[in-house]
C-alpha cells in the first residue's frame, strides 16, 4: 500500500469520525483533487479536499482535520453554492454566507477541543487569508477577523450568532443599509433554529 493511499484511508476513518460526532446521516463520498490549494470543498453529498490539505497530515495532521471538520460542517446543514456567484450576491444572501462560513469555522474548532494553537496554525501559518470583497461576499474573512470572532464565542450558540450579525452589520455598510432589521431578524431566527440540531456534545463544549 502506497503512503498517499495510508493517508487516503486514514483521512477517510477521520470524516467518519466527525460525521459521526456531527450525527450525519446520509452517505457521503469523499475524494482528493489535485489542488496544492490549503482548502476543501462541499458539494452535494461529496466532501474533496485538495491534495495540499491531504498532504499536510503527515506532519501536521490537524490541519486537515479542520478542513475536514469545516466541510462537513456545511454537509450537516446541507450548504452548497458555487464560489463563481460571489460577485453578485445580495446583501441578505451574503449575511447568511459569512454566517454560514463562521458556523463552520467555529464547529470545527469546537470539534478539535477548542486549541488556540490549533486556530492560529490553521488561519494564520497554513491558510493565511486576506479580505477583499469577493472573499467577503463568499462568506470569507480574513485570518485575524475570523480568529477574532472565533476567540470571542468559542462556541456556536445563540449569542455567537447574535455577536456575529451585529459586528458584520457594524463593518459592511451594504448589509447595514440594505438588510432590513425584519430580514436580519429572519436570519438570526433560521440560524437559531439550526442549533437543535447540533449533538449535545457540541452544545457546550
Amino acid at each position: 500500500m502506497t503512503k498517499n493511499l495510508i493517508n487516503e484511508v486514514a483521512i477517510k476513518d477521520e470524516m467518519n469520525r466527525y460525521k459521526e460526532l456531527l450525527n450525519i446521516n446520509n452517505d457521503l463520498s469523499f475524494r482528493i483533487n489535485r489542488s496544492n490549494g490549503c482548502g476543501g470543498t462541499y458539494l452535494k453529498n461529496k466532501v474533496v479536499l485538495d491534495l495540499g490539505t491531504a498532504k499536510e497530515w503527515i506532519e501536521h495532521p490537524n490541519r486537515t482535520k479542520y478542513v475536514i471538520a469545516h466541510e462537513l460542517v456545511h454537509a450537516k446543514y446541507n450548504e452548497t453554492r458555487n464560489p463563481w456567484l460571489s460577485v453578485i450576491v445580495p446583501p441578505g444572501l451574503n449575511l447568511k454566507y459569512l454566517l454560514s462560513e463562521l458556523r463552520a469555522n467555529t464547529i470545527a474548532y469546537q470539534m478539535l477541543g477548542q486549541n488556540e494553537t490549533v486556530l492560529e496554525d490553521y488561519f494564520f501559518e497554513f491558510n493565511k487569508m486576506n479580505s477583499n470583497l469577493f472573499h467577503v461576499n463568499g462568506g470569507y474573512l480574513s485570518s485575524d477577523k475570523f480568529v477574532t470572532l472565533i476567540k470571542k464565542n468559542p462556541n456556536w450558540d445563540e449569542q455567537a450568532i447574535v455577536d456575529a450579525i451585529n459586528y458584520f452589520s457594524e463593518q459592511y455598510r451594504y448589509i447595514r443599509c440594505f438588510v432590513s432589521k425584519n430580514r436580519k431578524e429572519k436570519i438570526k431566527n433560521q440560524f437559531i433554529k439550526q442549533l437543535e440540531d447540533l449533538p449535545r456534545s457540541l452544545k457546550a463544549v
